[in-house]
């Protein structure tokens, strides 16, 4: 699958992606099929629509998705990081990337 160019997102950042697809990494909480809630690198919650494969196999994962207009994010694929990852060195990326983008 053919994926578009992703910006990379924390929480708050969401509302100004709606429609958008994105890269978000967060650490995995709870699950109720069809929705996760995820912690993000910024320490706010989002929801992610899983897909019908989603496998959240680590503590840390990142989704890939559109965004929708209440902020949550429908999945289109994920990629488990890992039991151990530095979200708050990953924020710092992240917002560093919105203000470069072309760096990025």
């Amino acid at each position: 699958m053919s994926l578009p160019t992703t910006k990379r997102v924390n929480s708050a950042m969401l509302q100004n992606c709606i429609g958008e697809t994105v890269r978000f990494v967060g650490e995995f909480k709870s699950r109720q099929h069809p929705v996760a809630t995820f912690l993000a690198s910024d320490k706010g919650s989002v929801t992610v629509v899983m897909n019908d494969t989603s496998q959240y196999g680590t503590k840390f994962v990142e989704v890939i998705g559109t965004v929708n207009p209440d902020r949550s994010i429908t999945e289109m694929i994920s990629t488990n990081f890992g039991d151990d990852f530095n979200m708050e060195t990953y924020d710092a990326m992240v917002r560093k990337a919105q203000k470069f983008p072309s760096v990025f």
